[in-house]
């Protein structure tokens, strides 16, 4: 009877345990990639490296890259449009391509939290129009 007892919570927390949680992650840790001086090369900070292929939640602002009010491809920012994003001293690291799997209406003054399958576009050292960052199958999540 001992036996039985002993089994069951192992079995359960064995089963749980396979459920992977999408790991948060910071602009902090994104914009540790650099590009090598010497080589020319992008070198991706190696906690990052880790999540290549992983879901993961970022927290950010949504940039449209067109005219639709609801896009499926935009990108997302540690800093708002009324930030001038594109005005500041920022790295590589600041800007995530994202490919979400439906359309996303645009709020661009709020910060929104943005879950997907992170793709590190500059593994092998290219450099992809200046951004190293790409989330597939992404959402909105509260």
């Amino acid at each position: 009877m001992a036996l039985h007892r002993t089994l069951v919570p192992l079995v359960l927390v064995a089963s749980g345990a396979a459920v992977a949680q999408p790991a948060a992650v910071g602009w902090g840790a994104l914009d540790e990639v650099y590009v090598d001086p010497q080589t020319d090369r992008v070198v991706y900070p190696e906690a990052v490296g880790a999540l290549h292929g992983r879901t993961v939640r970022v927290t950010g602002y949504l940039l449209p890259l067109d005219a639709h009010t609801s896009p499926r491809r935009f990108l997302l920012s540690a800093l708002s449009l009324a930030e001038c994003y594109y005005c500041e001293p920022t790295g590589p690291g600041t800007t995530i391509d994202v490919r979400a799997a439906e359309s996303v209406r645009m709020q661009t003054t709020r910060r929104v939290r943005i879950e997907g399958r992170l793709v590190l576009l500059a593994r092998r050292g290219r450099y992809n129009d200046g951004l190293v960052y790409r989330l597939d199958d992404a959402r909105v999540v509260p």
